[in-house]
Parts: structure tokens; sequence; C-alpha cells
């Protein structure tokens, strides 16, 4: 019987202090971020507060912002 799982491939889990440096953003900021119910998502078991590397790079995908220069196909003078 296999065992139950919550997925089959190896998630990659960071601290506050891990995700601040890959410079996403600072450790107060992510804690604010959680008060205010913002920022990427984040798992919390009792004190401990970690986030999905997946969940990271997800929420930064959502956060691009396409100019409307650019989508609209005009052109900006330099």
């Amino acid at each position: 019987m296999k065992s139950k799982s919550v997925s089959h491939q190896k998630q990659e889990f960071l601290s506050e202090r891990e995700v601040q440096e890959l410079g996403l953003a600072s450790r107060r900021t992510l804690q604010a971020w959680r008060l205010l119910g913002r920022g990427p998502r984040y798992i919390k078991v009792r004190r401990s507060v970690r986030y999905r590397r997946a969940d990271i790079e997800e929420w930064l995908a959502a956060q691009t912002v396409t100019p409307a220069a650019e989508s609209q196909g005009a052109r900006v003078a330099r």
C-alpha cells in the first residue's frame, strides 16, 4: 500500500529570510502582506511560516504587468 502524499514531486519550502534573499520583499513586507491578506500563499504550522517555491513563482507570474502601449502594439517615442 502506498502512503498518501500531498504531491509526488519534491516540494521546496522557503523561510521568510530565504524569500527575502531572492529579492522579492523584506521580511517585514512579507509579514505585512500576510496580515493584509496579500502576497504569495504561505503555510503556517504553529509559529513557523514557509513559502512553497512554486507558490512564489506563481504569485510573481500573476504580478506581471503589460504596459498598455505594448499590449496595443503602439510605438513609444524615444
